[in-house]
């Protein structure tokens, strides 16, 4: 199967059943069919059509390391996260310039056509382009909250541009690429970060054991992960909302996140409990207020809101923060329809769009796990920066594990 599968296989029980294909896999038809040049004709063979991109970006790997090493760092691949200080490869066979059109659109941007930035909305985070067939695509640049599969927490994608509006491009220039995964140089191009460059010594300690190591606390910062926790808040319709924390807000261990009174089901108590939050306000902050805090010291990168009931049916402070967050969304809404050509409900410039600027439907009461019922769902977002701790691995192309730390 040579100029279709890599070398690299997973190194456990599934060695042989999971295969890994080349970055370019002699396929010759839609329906799968195989042109297999075979060890004969090994010489007509490129690079692309021996190696897959964990194999390429780590020039010089595949040839010099052993099978299963090479196999275990296209395995543990899989599983990098971005770090704060990271860098393109010094030792290059250009495989960090032609990955982004290889991925999709959560971590680049390529031009399918010649055209023109038609609209660059920073306010609302879009950018919206025009081909000259006319069709029309948009990206956005905020902050995107991805779920790192069963991580137990999430991922800030955000893409980068430095495209203004009305500036023309070309067919595959690289419109945008996500800020922690991608370095663009005007001289070197827009490349693929493998990882930190670091300075490496060999020494037999205590702390070197088998494939352990030791860092120093610059290494440690220059290493850490930008994490982001959720926290979620139901509230009742009928809460008064005296506080709430907003996008881009730094917080610490123990801030208010939101500062709210319950709901009752009599409104007459519910209208007592505002006029009384008027006219006491200091009186009251340290009574019969229920307060959220954050577990996390970092900032608000994001807040989504999911309502279960019309606007008219929520208290006075609690409509003003569901208003807010549905301008916001119909805002955006209202730009991407400005230059999308199809009614589409959900799909808005090639981009998904479903972000809720209206009463939701709760599904048993529950929206995202939450038992809702009639109230609103607040989440928010917390980033902060998870600095490499004594236990965590190192990996692929150093693969250690810190034992110790150096001040």
């Amino acid at each position: 199967m040579m100029g279709m599968y890599t070398i690299s296989t997973s190194p456990d029980a599934n060695c042989g059943v999971v295969r890994e294909l080349v970055v370019e896999p002699n396929i010759v038809s839609p329906r799968g069919y195989m042109n297999l040049e075979g060890v004969d004709n090994v010489d007509n063979l490129k690079d692309v059509n021996l190696f897959g991109y964990a194999e390429m970006l780590s020039p010089l790997g595949a040839c010099k390391d052993d099978s299963t090493r090479t196999a275990m760092s296209t395995k543990q691949a899989k599983h990098v996260v971005p770090v704060k200080k990271s860098s393109p490869v010094l030792i290059s066979n250009g495989a960090e310039q032609t990955i982004h059109y290889h991925i999709g659109k959560d971590f680049t941007f390529v031009a399918k056509e010649d055209g023109e930035i038609v609209e660059l909305d920073e306010s609302v985070g879009l950018v919206v382009v025009k081909y000259k067939s006319g069709k029309t695509e948009a990206f956005d640049i905020n902050s995107k909250i991805v779920k790192n599969g069963a991580g137990g927490f999430y991922l800030a994608n955000q893409l980068q541009t430095r495209y203004k509006k009305g500036q023309k491009f070309k067919q595959n220039d690289i419109l945008a690429a996500d800020k922690n995964f991608f370095t663009d140089s005007e001289i070197n191009g827009n490349r693929f970060n493998i990882g930190s460059l670091q300075k490496v010594a060999i020494c037999s300690s205590y702390a070197t054991y088998e494939d352990s190591s030791f860092i120093t606390k610059k290494l440690s910062r220059d290493m850490a992960s930008e994490v982001v926790m959720d926290k979620g808040v139901v509230l009742g319709k009928n809460t008064n909302v005296e506080y709430m924390a907003k996008i881009g807000q730094e917080v610490k261990v123990g801030d208010e996140l939101i500062v709210f009174e319950r709901s009752f089901n009599e409104d007459s108590l519910n209208d007592l409990l505002a006029s009384v939050g008027d006219e006491l306000k200091e009186e009251i902050k340290m009574a019969g207020k229920d307060k959220v805090k954050t577990k996390y010291s970092g900032t608000i990168v994001d807040i989504k809101i999911n309502c279960t009931v019309e606007l008219e049916e929520l208290s006075p402070s609690l409509r003003k923060i569901v208003s807010s967050y549905y301008s916001m969304v119909n805002k955006k809404r209202k730009l991407l329809e400005k230059h999308d050509g199809e009614n589409n409900p959900l799909v808005k410039c090639g981009m998904i769009f479903n972000e809720a600027s209206s009463k939701v439907e709760a599904k048993n009461n529950k929206i995202k796990g939450y038992q809702v019922g009639e109230g609103v769902l607040i989440e928010f977002f917390i980033k902060y920066f998870d600095e490499m701790t004594v236990g965590k691995l190192i990996l692929p192309s150093l693969k250690s594990l810190n034992c110790w730390e150096v001040s």
